[in-house]
């Protein structure tokens, strides 16, 4: 296949992107969802305060 006979495709989008297969932006990815949604908001945010208090 001849390089002028490849597809490329791609998606422009705003906003942050998370390479979920690196740890530390899974677990960005994973506090920032959380904190987002509003049926978990409350309970995590008092999670983390409890959990950054013990370091």
């Amino acid at each position: 296949m001849a390089v002028t006979d490849m597809v490329e495709n791609a998606y422009n989008f705003e906003g942050r992107r998370y390479d979920v297969g690196d740890k530390q932006f899974f677990l960005e990815a994973t506090v920032e969802y959380a904190l987002r949604r509003l049926e978990l908001r409350e309970k995590f945010v008092a999670y983390l305060k409890d959990v950054v208090r013990c370091f």
